[in-house]
Order: C-alpha cells, then sequence, then structure tokens
C-alpha cells in the first residue's frame, strides 16, 4: 500500500469523475487532473469493481498488484513526470469479462505477472498523452 500522503482520499476521487478528464488505455481507465501547486508528488488511487468480483479478497489481491507496480517501477523514478497529478485508476467494466478469461485458471504468480504486463502499458500510455 501507498503511504498516506499518495493515495487519494474520497473527495479527490468524487472530484475527479464529476471533472471527467478520462484517458482509456488497454483495461485501465484513468481519470486525472494536476496536483495543486503547493503539493510536489503524485496521488493515486485504484479502483477494481464488484463486477470483477464478489470476493474483497479477489479485488484487493489486483488492487495490490497495482499498487506494488506503481510504487516499485514508478514512484521511484522522478524523471518520468513532467507535473504532478491526482489519478484515479479504474478496472473498465467493459474489459473484466476479457480480463477474467485471460487470468483464469492461472497461478496466482502468472496473475500477478499478467497484471503488471497489462498495467504498466497502459500507465506507460497514460505519461505519454499526459506529459505532452
Amino acid at each position: 500500500m501507498l503511504a498516506k500522503q499518495f493515495r487519494l482520499r474520497s473527495k479527490d476521487v468524487k472530484f475527479l469523475t464529476k471533472k471527467r478528464n478520462y484517458i482509456s488505455s488497454g483495461f485501465f481507465g484513468f481519470f486525472y487532473v494536476k496536483q495543486y501547486d503547493n503539493l510536489r508528488f503524485n496521488q493515486f488511487s485504484f479502483h477494481v469493481p464488484l463486477k470483477y468480483s464478489k470476493k474483497a479478497v479477489h479485488r484487493n489481491q489486483i488492487r495490490r498488484c497495482l499498487y506494488n507496480y506503481y510504487r516499485i517501477k514508478w514512484l521511484s523514478d522522478k524523471k518520468i513526470w513532467n507535473n504532478y497529478y491526482k489519478v484515479f485508476v479504474v478496472l473498465q467494466k467493459n474489459g473484466i469479462d476479457e480480463f477474467k478469461k485471460q487470468i483464469e485458471k492461472k497461478s496466482e504468480k502468472d496473475i500477478l505477472d499478467f497484471v503488471y504486463s497489462v498495467f504498466s502499458v497502459s500507465l506507460s500510455n497514460f505519461t505519454k498523452i499526459v506529459s505532452k
């Protein structure tokens, strides 16, 4: 899990979803807005909908994987971001069935590797679009 300052609060998530700056990439969608001028860091939050699984264990597994990938690969590299952003990442509802098919009958390690690979492509596409 990310440190508290790097996570979005619920009021930030509501604001981002109303603002509707949205980029879709692969299985993931990104709601984003530029960070306040006085805050010099990015804030992220992830959402895996109930449609993926009714069991919180399965949703939290995917969410933890996304947090870990972001923390390890992207938070440490300061050169990627030109500006700082508030970003709310969602697993798109229209792609959940395909996502489930891809990870169905795989071991936990293979699921994590798949999520890492898909999210890395989506996040790099997002950063290319935003950093223009």
